[in-house]
């Protein structure tokens, strides 16, 4: 049962269903996005229970599903997982992990690692990248985390609202 959809693209809207510990694989490769309501969101990945995210402050690497979850149901962070129809490895997961170390306004995003880990170049935001994997059939479901009917979707955003958001984000970590 849906709660409501979300739109990915301009004509492009899939079902949302509510989280249960039943509905969604924590095996499988999850495409995570973070205060999905606020511009711009933020993205991380997870595989086999381990989630990855790349962040202003470092980076999230092989830390448990488990606590995820809580942080976010603690938090209320309304948040979308799409499982995602592909493969992946840990090991592939962390070798893209390892080549970074924060996000860099203007240069590398939380988007980079994923692009590479979903083997996904061309996109420069979100809903392009969920456009990408729609459009290749790679969308499994999208799972909803405290969204509620005040919800209306990703947000429509430009690169600069992404590097304005990290600048800011430096600017508050004293860089």
């Amino acid at each position: 049962m849906y709660l409501m959809e979300v739109s990915i693209s301009e004509n492009v809207k899939l079902g949302i269903e509510k989280y249960d510990s039943s509905n969604l694989n924590l095996n499988r490769l999850i495409l995570w996005v973070w205060y999905a309501d606020k511009i711009p969101p933020h993205v991380g990945v997870s595989f086999n229970f381990k989630y990855f995210s790349l962040k202003a402050t470092g980076k999230d690497e092989l830390i448990e599903l488990d606590g995820v979850l809580n942080l976010l149901n603690k938090k209320k962070i309304t948040t979308l997982g799409f499982e995602l129809l592909m493969d992946s490895s840990l090991q592939k997961i962390e070798n893209v992990y390892s080549n970074y170390s924060t996000t860099i306004p203007n240069d590398v995003t939380c988007l980079n690692p994923i692009k590479e880990i979903l083997d996904v170049f061309e996109v420069t935001k979100l809903r392009e990248l969920l456009s990408a994997l729609n459009d290749k059939s790679q969308i499994n479901k999208v799972i909803g985390f405290n969204v509620d009917e005040s919800f209306k979707g990703i947000v429509n955003y430009n690169v600069n609202d992404i590097h304005s958001r990290l600048k800011k984000l430096d600017f508050a970590k004293g860089k």
